[in-house]
């Protein structure tokens, strides 16, 4: 198709745009079982004698594995292309067309790097494709508080968060050296209808808090910088935006009587620590946890 549009700018841009699903479909689909063929080759002893015999018949120079990686590094080149249209195309002209493709691809990219951390989770309870869309994930220092365990945890840990539209999830990163990879094993989850958010926490601008209803269990998650905790605080903002609107009515009526009591004092304390909760808990059950 881009060779079909390639006397025409706004149409290698439409190209992108029109498969963008087709693109994340495709590339997450063959990077995912990227490990997988290599397992398969590496523990075949037929599979490899064959595929060796070929690239000597051939007169290849790499071996099959290195023409395997380059869908891999292709989805990463996309972006760069349409970057250099957009800085070498003429002000106003296909602009718009090309930065939307643009846009596009760079979706596209985040969709399929999540996939690839998504299937290195290990010892998830439940099928991960009943916690809905996976929104975010990435590295952080978490500081857990309990009221049922006392003691003082002055050290944080590393722990790698996924952002699903149903759950949170705790992963502890695993580094296998002799793969040169790393797997996610689970340790802790919280359904998001269960948490509150504080945006801010006193002393450190790049912490923000997640909480189950009062404060029973309140975890304290410090990013990297700025700019991955403001992403991470809008997208569950968002995500807890979007399930009051759908408990609208009836429904919004009887949770209201029933957390208002909640709502009121936790907003106090709130206001003592100068943070702002964003939105109460909808119920009191305790998060799913896996003890390390």
């Amino acid at each position: 198709d881009l060779e079909n549009c390639i006397s025409s700018t706004d149409l290698v841009a439409l190209c992108f745009v029109q498969k963008r699903d087709k693109f994340f479909r495709l590339y997450s689909f063959y990077c995912q079982n990227i490990s997988r063929s290599e397992h398969l080759r590496e523990t075949s002893v037929e599979l490899h004698q064959f595929f060796q015999a070929c690239q000597h018949k051939l007169g290849h120079k790499l071996p099959l594995a290195a023409y395997l990686l380059k869908p891999v590094q292709r989805i990463t080149k996309y972006q760069l292309l349409l970057r250099d249209l957009l800085r070498y195309s003429d002000e106003g002209k296909c602009c718009k067309e090309l930065q939307q493709a643009l846009e596009c691809m760079l979706v596209v990219l985040k969709c399929v790097n999540d996939s690839m951390h998504q299937i290195s989770i290990t010892g998830f309870p439940v099928d991960l494709s009943q916690q809905g869309e996976l929104l975010l994930q990435g590295s952080f220092s978490v500081w857990v508080e309990n009221k049922k365990d006392l003691r003082l945890r002055l050290k944080p840990m590393r722990r790698h968060l996924f952002l699903y539209q149903k759950a949170l999830l705790f992963c502890k990163p695993v580094s296998k050296a002799a793969e040169n990879k790393a797997t996610y094993q689970f340790k802790h989850y919280l359904k998001m209808s269960q948490i509150g958010l504080t945006e801010s926490v006193k002393g450190d601008a790049r912490k923000f808090e997640v909480w189950l209803q009062g404060r029973q269990e309140v975890h304290m998650i410090q990013a990297a910088n700025l700019e991955q905790k403001n992403a991470w605080v809008n997208e569950i903002k968002r995500v807890l935006f979007n399930q009051l609107e759908e408990l609208k009515g009836e429904k919004i009526k009887q949770y209201a009587a029933l957390t208002h009591k909640s709502l009121r004092q936790t907003t106090s304390w709130e206001k003592q620590k100068n943070s702002v909760p964003i939105v109460p808990i909808i119920d009191s059950h305790r998060a799913l946890s896996c003890e390390a």
